[in-house]
């Protein structure tokens, strides 16, 4: 099934080009004979006008079917021109003048067969070039795809043992009394929790980046009070041994936007363990407010690190980029390519709001939405 597949567009574009040539050549002949039938009508030769349409059919033919109909056209209509030539009495005496625009035009009608015979096959080879070109861009693309989504698939399947993973050692992390806070069984459960963390945030970057490299637009959406969702992933990491001083600004009022409730929660996420990498430490501030002129629902999230260096600051969104500064932390530069891939699937964008020596703002806008019913 494959193979024949395969050779229809072949198959189709033989037989386009035998079907063009057919046309050459009765274009090569017939346009002669018209021009000779015609003069029958006319006493005198009107002209160079028989001349240039002969040369024309002549071009027309060469550019149909390439230099064989071009020949076999000069070749004919030399023919015609002669008869063309001819006295009204029908005699075959030409004068000289006429033998020199006979010659003439034999010389015209050989340089634009060889000029349009030339371009046609030019013109056919890199079609040739283009199609094998189209095809081998279509396999390599294929076979990314194929790529892509055992990618996804390897990565989505180590995902899930390791969240599972992660969760066991947060229960028995909190199955220990007080006395055991600083024992060696709770470092040793605090260190596997942050290398789990680690690992499943590493996973999940990457299955994110395949699944967005593939083009695949974020889940179904839903009405979403954006405040909440920001308090809900806030208390994700206050708990653990990764637990850091959190300052939560919200209106009291909701803020409706409509989106992935996965998808936003991991972009928040990303902000939050952002600001956690490289915050040293310090109270992290999240603010949800409302911007009414522009309609747009605003969450921003500030450290107290170390900041972005100014040339980087648009850098910082690129795949795998991390700024010049931050050999020190770990990270794999994927966190916030994804999340801008993903703000700007649901409209919005994210930025950084401002970043210096005493930390760095990122911003996140998202539309608010205009369904006025319930959630």
């Amino acid at each position: 099934m494959r193979q024949s597949g395969s050779r229809d567009p072949v198959r189709r574009s033989r037989l386009l080009t035998s079907r063009l040539r057919v046309i050459a050549y009765l274009c090569a002949v017939l346009g002669p004979a018209l021009m000779v039938a015609s003069k029958q009508l006319l006493v005198d030769v009107p002209g160079e006008a028989p001349f240039l349409l002969l040369l024309g059919q002549v071009a027309l033919a060469g550019a149909i079917g390439g230099l064989f109909p071009a020949l076999l056209g000069t070749l004919v209509s030399v023919l015609a021109v002669t008869y063309l030539l001819l006295p009204p009495s029908q005699s075959f005496a030409i004068e000289a003048r006429d033998t020199d625009r006979v010659l003439l035009f034999v010389v015209e009608g050989l340089v634009v067969s060889a000029i349009v015979g030339f371009l046609h096959r030019s013109w056919h080879q890199t079609r040739h070039v283009l199609a094998a070109t189209r095809a081998a861009d279509d396999r390599v693309r294929a076979a990314w795809q194929m790529r892509t989504r055992f990618y996804t698939e390897a990565t989505h399947d180590i995902r899930q043992p390791l969240s599972r993973l992660v969760t066991q050692l947060q229960l028995a992390r909190r199955q220990l009394t007080t006395a055991d806070v600083g024992s060696p069984l709770a470092m040793r459960l605090d260190a596997s929790i942050r290398a789990a963390r680690a690992l499943s945030l590493l996973m999940t970057d990457l299955l994110e980046a395949a699944r967005l490299e593939i083009d695949v637009v974020a889940g179904p959406r839903e009405r979403l009070d954006l405040g909440l969702l920001m308090k809900e992933v806030c208390a994700e990491f206050a708990d653990g041994p990764d637990a850091s001083p959190f300052e939560i600004e919200a209106p009291t009022q909701e803020i409706w936007i409509k989106g992935d409730r996965i998808a936003l929660s991991r972009v928040l996420r990303n902000l939050l363990d952002n600001a956690l990498k490289y915050g040293r430490g310090r109270t992290i501030l999240v603010e949800t407010t409302i911007a009414a002129s522009q309609r747009e629902a605003l969450v921003r999230v500030s450290d107290q690190g170390i900041g972005i260096p100014v040339a980087e600051r648009d850098r910082i969104f690129e795949p795998f980029y991390r700024a010049s500064n931050a050999d020190s932390t770990s990270g794999h530069g994927l966190g916030l390519s994804i999340s801008r891939r993903i703000v700007e699937q649901h409209g919005g964008r994210v930025w950084v709001h401002h970043s210096g020596s005493d930390g760095t703002t990122l911003a996140l806008a998202l539309p608010i939405s205009d369904d006025l019913g319930s959630p």
